[in-house]
């Protein structure tokens, strides 16, 4: 029996949901309406609640010596947004922006992001 990954990606949207912490993603201002029946004024950013398990890897250079950098990321589910480069998180109080996004997908879907965080 073929897998739906639109029912996979509902799992890992609950799973995040259920272990990770709500937080503010927040898109930077539209130059204009997105669609004609979007009355979020031009010139606001737009905010949106996710779901996101935070994480942090120690970076490494290509000998593997470890260089004393520590990499921020979120895991975020991939229901409701789609977060880009330049988006803001509002992570501990503190708004972060978005420096990568990664994207997890099969099948057409895309199941969950990964987000780099600038310092």
């Amino acid at each position: 029996m073929p897998e739906s990954w639109t029912t996979v990606a509902a799992e890992v949207a609950a799973a995040i949901a259920d272990v990770g912490l709500a937080m503010t993603l927040r898109k930077p201002p539209l130059t204009g309406p997105a669609t004609p029946f979007d009355t979020t004024p031009v010139g606001s950013p737009r905010d949106f609640t996710i779901y996101a398990v935070p994480d942090s890897e120690r970076v490494r250079d290509t000998g593997g010596t470890l260089i004393g950098v520590t990499r921020e990321t979120l895991m975020v589910s991939a229901i409701g947004v789609v977060p880009e480069k330049a988006d803001q998180v509002l992570v501990q109080g503190t708004w972060r922006e978005v420096e990568s996004v990664e994207r997890l997908w099969h099948g057409g879907i895309d199941l969950l992001y990964t987000l780099g965080l600038v310092k």
